[in-house]
């Protein structure tokens, strides 16, 4: 099985901040993850033969993103715009050149901004989601 290249690997911004019908790769990305977790609950019984045992709990999920900044940048705006106002926005995690990926609802929980002098201006975000995820095809 051959494997899958970096560059497939993107965020996409909604159109809108809600109900998004159209998606627009974030510029500039060199850089994107997926951190999903599960908590788990511990249900380990004297009975249990010395084994432990759990119940998963929650699922919780972190996107990073780093980038250069560009100077059209309509996308990164709409996100910029969340994070100053405390809101969310629909965005994708897209894995692969397939297309398979979650989408829902982020809130932009960090957001750094870099300036060397003899570099390019670079971007550093950290989005979370509100909700339940759906996973894409």
């Amino acid at each position: 099985m051959a494997g899958q290249a970096g560059i497939n690997c993107l965020l996409k911004v909604g159109d809108t901040a809600t109900a998004a019908t159209t998606f627009a790769v974030l510029e500039g990305q060199q850089s994107t993850s997926f951190d999903g977790s599960t908590a788990v609950a511990d249900t380990t019984a004297k009975d249990n033969a010395g084994w432990s045992t759990s119940l998963a709990t929650t699922r919780s999920g972190t996107v990073s993103v780093s980038g250069i900044l560009y100077t059209t940048r309509a996308a990164f705006n709409k996100l910029q715009t969340a994070w100053a106002a405390g809101t969310s926005h629909d965005c994708q995690i897209v894995f692969d050149s397939a297309g398979a990926g979650f989408k829902g609802a982020f809130t932009v929980t960090s957001l750094q901004i870099t300036a060397e002098t003899q570099d390019v201006t670079k971007y550093s975000l950290t989005l979370a989601p509100v909700a339940a995820l759906t996973a894409l095809p």
